[in-house]
């Protein structure tokens, strides 16, 4: 241990002008933030140009492309070959790394590597043309980093679910675990398609929705949940004759924290159906929430910019055309889009759900199977650009 005296000696005291610190600290962060932000902005208006330029291959195939697939590197092409029918292997296998220590990984700064998600087809048209023209973006990536070597990750997301990402590294995952990264389901990608959102989520338990249709739904909240981000408000209720709040303490929207979604996660978890449904009086619910919510004016309650009402359910045979059309001619709601979504196998009716998303200026979309919510989380995504673009 120090002495008294050994810290006397070696200790010594330094008046700071703590004006000048916080000066130069928000001095160079700024220059910092200001070099990112011109480094996005070439990468942005680079991939626009070649995008609008670029003339689409139906005939395209994925021999004629040569590309670093990120899970690929190093792996033997019989390996690939065996190991998987559902992704053609890549050309390039085989290219140099050399250990950097700033990414902490061996990398290579020539070029950009590719992730195509495990459940899309690497041969899918789309997918071959995203390949195609992101190519073009390297240039870009490359000026970036001579510019400013203390860039770190460059990389573009496809709605396709590509992601092309400099410098290329060798993508590992932990052993008998399927690869599961999917950039269309991160939350910088969400935050990217829509603009700030205050939701309101129905959800049906009544009692016809049960086994697979109950599971089905309450997968299907949690993935919508998990597309929003800090910027976003919401609230979840249940409803059969009358709609209650999820969760009783939060009686108005709440942020979209990781805590918060957490807590519905868990309520979600405990849900048990009921009674039989009433599509009128949850619609009534919702829409008279959000004008509460505009007539006590919290500065709490909500982002105050795009709202919605996200309705779930097995199907029915409610019309509640009046309450629709009273709602969406109504200056205080007449901007709120409704979406529905069917859930389940069963035989139920949905045309009354297809109506409620007509009337309320919304999009109606169809999860039949568990096995089909990840695979068509481009469903929830394309419902999150259709309220972008209603907006």
């Amino acid at each position: 241990a120090y002495t008294k005296e050994n810290m006397q000696d070696q200790a010594k005291l330094h008046a700071f002008d703590g004006a000048y610190v916080a000066d130069t600290a928000m001095r160079e962060l700024g220059d910092m933030f200001g070099r990112r932000k011109e480094a996005v902005q070439a990468l942005a208006k680079h991939a626009e140009q070649v995008a609008a330029t670029y003339s689409h291959k139906y005939e395209l195939e994925h021999e004629d492309l040569r590309y670093v697939n990120v899970k690929h590197i190093g792996r033997h092409k019989k390996e690939l070959e065996m190991e998987s029918n559902m992704h053609p292997v890549t050309k390039i296998t085989n290219i140099s790394l050399e250990y950097s220590e700033k990414f902490k990984r061996p990398v290579n700064f020539s070029l950009s590597g590719v992730h195509i998600p495990l459940d899309v087809y690497e041969g899918y048209t789309e997918v071959l043309n995203a390949l195609n023209w992101t190519e073009k973006l390297d240039s870009v990536f490359k000026r970036n980093h001579r510019q400013d070597p203390s860039i770190y990750w460059q990389y573009f997301a496809s709605s396709h679910g590509l992601l092309r990402i400099h410098p290329a590294f060798r993508w590992t995952t932990a052993a008998h675990v399927p690869d599961l990264y999917d950039a269309r389901k991160r939350l910088w990608f969400a935050q990217t398609l829509s603009s700030p959102k205050d939701i309101i989520i129905l959800l049906d338990v009544s009692g016809s929705i049960h086994g697979p249709s109950f599971e089905i739904m309450k997968i299907t909240v949690k993935t919508i949940l998990g597309t929003l981000g800090e910027n976003d408000f919401f609230n979840v209720a249940q409803f059969t004759m009358n709609a209650t709040w999820l969760v009783p303490c939060f009686s108005s929207l709440v942020q979209a924290t990781s805590a918060n979604k957490q807590i519905f996660h868990e309520a979600i978890d405990l849900l048990t159906p009921g009674d039989k449904e009433h599509y009128g009086n949850a619609l009534k619910f919702a829409y008279e929430s959000f004008i509460s919510y505009r007539r006590k004016n919290y500065l709490y309650d909500g982002a105050g910019c795009n709202r919605a009402i996200f309705l779930l359910s097995d199907g029915g045979t409610q019309h509640p055309t009046e309450i629709m059309k009273k709602y969406s001619e109504d200056p205080r709601t007449s901007d709120i889009r409704v979406f529905t979504i069917a859930v389940g196998p069963h035989p139920i009716p949905t045309v009354n759900l297809r109506q409620i998303a007509c009337l309320g200026k919304g999009h109606f979309s169809a999860i039949m199977t568990i096995g089909a919510i990840r695979g068509k989380a481009q469903v929830l995504i394309q419902l999150l650009k259709a309220f972008h673009n209603y907006n």
